[in-house]
């Protein structure tokens, strides 16, 4: 008679099973990625700011967080700067 226990076959009732670790580390490497792409705006955007260029045109995929970049790095250098955004 065999006496080891084996694992109870695994159940699909709504179970939540975490994604692979090699998942995790693709996020990580995008969210880098990304991360790298908005400092560079944000770099610009000082850079706009500072008078050292003359504009910047920011284009992309919505929803991405270039507004809000932008938005962002002109609060940090100007608190009581406001601006607006085409839309």
């Amino acid at each position: 008679m065999d006496t080891t226990q084996s694992d109870p076959p695994p159940s699909s009732h709504g179970a939540c099973t975490a994604p692979p670790p090699d998942r995790f580390e693709r996020d990580r490497e995008h969210l880098a990625s990304l991360d790298t792409k908005l400092q560079l705006v944000r770099d610009y955007v000082g850079q706009v700011a500072g008078g050292y260029t003359t504009g910047l045109y920011l284009f992309g995929e919505g929803g991405i967080g270039k507004s809000h970049s932008v938005i962002r790095e002109l609060d940090r250098l100007w608190p009581t700067t406001s601006c607006s955004t085409a839309g």
